[in-house]
């Protein structure tokens, strides 16, 4: 089993996010947005996972200290709405 396989996903209460994962090894964040949409962000130090879940608005952490500050990339597209 692959180790990004065995890091479970962490579910959010938030308007913005619905889960987190993260692979402290290789400094990968994986965001899935309410829109279905997942993301990963490269060189993300373990202090700044730590500090997301701990955050009173995970929307709001996201928007102040993780949006357009790390490198990063589209892994699935938003969620066609029905």
């Amino acid at each position: 089993m692959p180790a990004e396989e065995a890091v479970e996903w962490v579910s959010l209460e938030s308007t913005v996010l619905r889960a987190v994962r993260y692979f402290e090894q290789k400094e990968l964040l994986y965001l899935e947005f309410n829109s279905g949409a997942v993301h990963r962000y490269f060189d993300f130090p373990v202090h700044q996972y730590r500090d997301l879940l701990a955050a009173d608005s995970h929307g709001k952490y996201f928007n102040q200290r993780i949006r357009n500050r790390f490198r990063e990339e589209r892994v699935r597209p938003p969620t066609p709405a029905k």
